[in-house]
């Protein structure tokens, strides 16, 4: 199946490519941002713009999708990663000022309170290590928990249809609920305001 999908993915990029070059036939490719022959780039679901969009809506007026997305550009590949300054993440995540790294913490908590992410403190602070849980699970577990608008849902499902994204069929990776605790009767996941 992988093979076929890279066979797949391979005649799609030529098509788009080929699209490309008859709309911009002027463009060269070192113009562009091309992934496949440049360093430093980070691999995204697709989908991130609803998965930021849905955290946005569970974080009532804390926007995360920032802070998430300075995590994921630092992310290897691994879902993993080590954070060696909070104050350079907090400027990553839009913040400035005296306050930019109270105000990434209380972002970094609130990711964690939803599922989003694990942190372990270290030698450069309270979020030295930070796992990142798969989105599409943690939304999954986030919507049974906290509810989420269907049109919202629809799109993601439709969406990760689109891009063959199978991280929710059970018979491919099932949902493992066990992974995140539900949240005790009552309890708020965002952090109250000092």
């Amino acid at each position: 199946m992988a093979a076929l999908s890279f066979i797949v993915n391979r005649k799609m990029a030529e098509k788009m490519r080929a699209q490309r070059e008859s709309l911009w036939p002027h463009v060269q490719d070192d113009e562009l941002w091309m992934p496949a022959s440049r360093k430093g780039f980070a691999s995204i679901p697709r989908t991130m713009p609803l998965i930021q969009k849905i955290m946005n809506d569970w974080s009532k007026n804390k926007p995360l999708s920032a802070t998430y997305f300075a995590l994921w550009c630092r992310d290897m590949g691994l879902g993993f990663v080590t954070i060696g300054s909070e104050q350079e993440l907090a400027l990553e995540s839009g913040f400035t000022g005296t306050r930019a790294t109270y105000q990434w913490k209380e972002r970094m908590k609130i990711l964690a309170q939803l599922g989003f992410i694990e942190g372990k403190a270290g030698a450069k602070g309270e979020w030295t290590h930070v796992l990142i849980w798969n989105p599409y699970k943690v939304v999954t577990r986030g919507r049974a928990v906290r509810g989420m608008q269907e049109p919202t849902w629809t799109a993601l499902l439709g969406r990760m249809r689109e891009i063959g994204a199978e991280d929710l069929n059970p018979a491919v990776a099932p949902v493992a609920a066990a992974v995140f605790p539900p949240l005790p009767p009552g309890a708020s996941p965002i952090p109250p305001t000092p």
